[in-house]
């Protein structure tokens, strides 16, 4: 802004009163260059928003598969937790079950003293 006047207008009194001294003188859009780097900027800007929508929808889609999962693993060894529990195993090895490789019932046994 000059003079608390916006550029577009500026830019038409200038055009008007160009055209007014010669009439011969050819008319020319006259743009700022803020507007000029947006109109440049414009699509890098649509498809950086567009990858990083789906990049997001990725994220949650996979935070919802591995919850998903999880769920999955708990429901099917809910007896395990169960027979863990009623054996007195330590709370922290019941939280570990549902992700521990199956070994049977040796899981649940105290490491051997060395």
């Amino acid at each position: 802004m000059f003079a608390g006047v916006p550029p577009a207008t500026l830019a038409n009194i200038l055009q008007k009163e160009i055209q007014a001294i010669d009439k011969a003188v050819a008319r020319f859009p006259i743009d700022t260059v803020v507007h000029q780097l947006g109109e440049q900027t414009s699509e890098r800007r649509f498809d950086a928003f567009l990858l990083g929508s789906f990049a997001t929808a990725a994220l949650f889609l996979s935070a919802i598969a591995v919850f998903v999962l999880l769920h999955q693993i708990v429901a099917q060894r809910t007896g395990e937790i169960g027979l863990g529990m009623a054996l007195g195993a330590a709370p922290a090895s019941v939280m570990l079950i549902p992700i521990r490789l199956d070994r049977g019932p040796a899981q649940y046994l105290p490491p051997l003293p060395t």
